[in-house]
């Protein structure tokens, strides 16, 4: 105040105007549904003196605590009345200041958010967010769905979904509950489990073994797996796992055999693996003093001719031709690139993909739409017949005969090729148009790679045989488009 007065008495009544900032120039308050929400805003003023002024909010939704304010910096607080609106409602309002700086606005979006639970993870409102929690943290996911808020979260959720968890309420909700929930929710496919290899044969053991095979799951989640031994001579560690003893998408069961439990011959036991969902078998053959005698050799030496006679050379499995070819053709400012590349002598393997059971998760090749489906097919495909599981289980030795043509001269094809490697286009602009732009050289040009192979074998249904997979060739490479804008000053 002693400074203004000093001023007037020297005849200065300039009156410096407050240069105003303000921190965020956007407000976005996430309000729950039936709440009301609080928050604030700020500005100050950088040079010196107070601002003086009022605030006024375009929604009658909004209030402030104090419309007038005096003092630097300064607060606003306010209140969104978020009561009656449902999820999903936005509001796009302002609130303008007018003070001794001038008039100013501050935009602000209000979001009405659905009902959520706050977990240490964060908020849970939706199915989505309990499938990523589940998969984060089972532990605190089945916390979660035991509680009277799990029905906060399926609030807004199909009636279907609602039904489901209240007769579920009726049992145990314990982690195999949850899994079941959301597979009937659709938020996750079920477990299923394949094994690694089916049998296993042993000769001429001295001592007891202790032996394992593998176990595969195709997803994550939780599955308790109820294991049992057919034979006296084998034994399980463990009776009943669940998917959490995985590491990663394995897990190695281990089982013993025991010496003074095999009677003399062939000993045959299963080892059973029961889910929910399915039931798998793997076979252990082991002999006991089973004597060979000179005749019986002799007959397995001669079997072992024939098949080697049996067995056909089909060719390298590298390329003992290769090479590539291109031009350039020019006309006027245009310019054409053409080059391909090639390669001969080779054979591949086709990717071993015919089994005697398939999963929803089998990626089906083209092969299968000609395989044997009725009597009399045999004439006009040698592609094998999709068994059903009764057939299986009658005969469970089939998948070796599968296994027999994965690996039969039916499934090797030529690796020939001829690819068209790369066209390009290119125009370059006269001088005397780009001249008066002071430029000095400009060029577009267009660019396609991988574009397709002009030959291959049909076998190939597609694959390419350029780039190999273990047991197979892989999908071609994808194709790339390129635009270049060349500009010189």
């Amino acid at each position: 105040m002693k400074n203004k007065i000093k001023r007037f008495a020297k005849g200065d009544f300039h009156i410096p105007q407050p240069e105003i900032i303000f921190p965020e120039t956007h407000i976005t308050m996430r309000v729950g549904e039936g709440e009301k929400y609080e928050g604030s805003f700020s500005l100050q003023n950088e040079g010196e003196g107070t601002i003086r002024g009022l605030v006024y909010p375009s929604s009658y939704r909004v209030q402030c605590v104090e419309q007038g304010f005096d003092g630097n910096p300064v607060n606003i607080y306010y209140t969104y009345d978020g009561r009656g609106l449902v999820p999903g409602h936005v509001e796009h309002g302002k609130f303008t200041i007018v003070c001794n700086g001038g008039e100013y606005d501050i935009a602000f979006t209000a979001i009405i958010e659905k009902p959520f639970v706050m977990t240490r993870y964060g908020k849970v409102q939706s199915l989505e967010d309990f499938k990523k929690l589940t998969y984060r943290d089972a532990a605190e996911a089945v916390k979660l769905f035991r509680s009277r808020d799990f029905f906060e979260i399926l609030k807004y959720e199909d009636t279907r979904i609602k039904a489901l968890y209240n007769n579920m309420r009726k049992w145990e909700l314990d982690q195999h509950a949850l899994e079941e929930f959301l597979v009937g929710c659709k938020q996750k496919e079920k477990i299923f489990l394949t094994l690694e290899e089916e049998s296993r044969a042993f000769i001429s053991l001295v001592e007891d073994r202790k032996e394992t095979f593998t176990v595969k799951k195709n997803t994550w989640g939780y599955l308790e797996i109820d294991v049992r031994t057919e034979g006296d001579f084998l034994s399980v560690e463990h009776r009943h796992l669940t998917t959490d003893e995985f590491i990663g998408n394995a897990y190695r069961l281990e089982y013993g055999i025991s010496m003074d439990k095999l009677h003399r011959g062939s000993n045959f036991g299963r080892i059973i693996l029961e889910t929910p969902y399915e039931t798998l078998s793997y076979e252990v053959v082991v002999e006991k003093d089973i004597c060979r005698d000179e005749e019986h050799r002799a007959n397995e030496k001669e079997f072992n001719g024939i098949l080697k006679d049996y067995l056909k050379y089909e060719g390298p499995t590298d390329p003992t031709v290769t090479g590539s070819f291109g031009n350039v053709f020019t006309y006027k400012g245009f310019k054409l690139n053409v080059f391909m590349t090639y390669s001969f002598g080779n054979v591949v393997r086709l990717d071993p993909v015919f089994n005697y059971k398939y999963s929803d998760l089998t990626a089906m090749p083209r092969e299968f739409k000609n395989r044997w489906t009725v009597s009399g097919d045999e004439a006009k495909t040698n592609i094998p017949v999709i068994i059903s599981d009764p057939q299986y289980q009658a005969n469970t030795s089939l998948y070796l005969a599968y296994n027999a043509y994965n690996y039969s001269t039916e499934r090797i094809a030529k690796g020939d090729f001829i690819r068209m490697k790369e066209i390009s286009l290119m125009y370059e602009f006269p001088k005397s148009w780009i001249a008066p732009a002071k430029i000095s050289n400009l060029s577009l040009k267009l660019q396609a790679t991988n574009l397709f192979l002009i030959y291959a074998d049909k076998k190939l249904n597609g694959q390419d045989p350029e780039f190999v997979n273990t047991g197979g060739v892989a999908s071609p490479v994808p194709r790339q488009f390129t635009l270049t804008l060349r500009l010189g000053l």
